[in-house]
């Protein structure tokens, strides 16, 4: 099934939602944003699902509709 959001806008998800992942895993774990390095990230119900690293180990976040970070996980 294909959005209806145009392209660009489906981008400019993705880029918010990596975003505010990298700065929500900084915060909780107290290094600079810049060490978080994104993996991956897809549409994932109204939001996005982003893959993350840090220090070797993964992450796993989940965004709502708004940007808005709903769980942080590390796998």
């Amino acid at each position: 099934m294909q959005s209806s959001r145009p392209a660009g806008a489906n981008a400019e998800a993705a880029a918010a939602a990596t975003a505010a992942c990298k700065s929500a895993l900084a915060l909780r774990s107290g290094v600079n944003a810049i060490y978080v390095l994104p993996i991956s990230h897809a549409p994932y119900g109204n939001g996005q699902e982003v893959f993350l690293s840090l220090h070797q180990a993964q992450w796993l976040c989940t965004t709502d509709a708004r940007g808005n970070v709903d769980r942080l996980e590390r796998r």
